[in-house]
């Protein structure tokens, strides 16, 4: 009878022990691990873009791929079709909550975090942006868009052309207007 207590006693405890383990509420998910960056991401970035969208949504897939390569595709949209693309292929490093992305436009410097399906990532500070972990049906959707005609939009160039316009007022003729309509032109970095 001993015998039969101390094996249902050690089963009891065997049990509680693996009951313990196998929790997985207990398990703590690493926020800035680069494993959990791979995949697909989309955003709305309506009015956030770099240059002012305003006829419609513009949305923002980001792909990280295992070997330390992506692409980040911008979707303009007119109506709710996709009227225009921002295509731009990456290399990227990530550690620690800090990203790398190295674009055909230079080198960005981003921070990151993922958590519960969706990815923040900021440049530079108080620019955060936030992804959530693109489904099948939307993978399929920005495939197809993909394979469209797109107006094709060039990414933010390392340096761009400040024109600075200028009318000193009052009453011209057309051709002193048209003298003046630029003042001068400079090159100056990304801001």
């Amino acid at each position: 009878m001993k015998k039969i207590l101390f094996l249902m006693a050690m089963t009891i405890v065997a049990l509680a022990f693996t009951a313990c383990t196998d929790n997985e509420d207990n398990l703590t998910v690493n926020p800035t691990d680069p494993k959990a960056l791979i995949g697909t991401w989309v955003g709305d970035l309506s009015g956030k873009t770099q240059s002012i969208w305003n006829y419609g949504k513009a949305w923002n897939v980001w792909t990280f791929n295992s070997d330390g390569t992506g692409v980040s595709d911008v979707y303009f949209l007119l109506d709710n079709e996709p009227v225009a693309i921002q295509h731009q292929p990456f290399t990227y490093t990530a550690e620690d909550g800090k990203l790398v992305t190295v674009m055909d436009d230079g080198t960005w410097d981003w921070t990151y975090q993922t958590v519960d399906g969706k990815l923040t990532i900021d440049y530079e500070g108080g620019s955060a942006m936030t992804f959530d972990k693109a489904d099948a049906a939307k993978t399929t959707q920005f495939d197809e868009w993909s394979k469209r005609e797109l107006l094709s939009v060039p990414g933010l160039q390392a340096r761009y052309t400040v024109f600075v316009y200028g009318n000193a007022g009052g009453d011209m003729d057309e051709d002193r207007r048209r003298r003046c309509s630029v003042v001068r032109t400079e090159q100056r970095d990304r801001p």
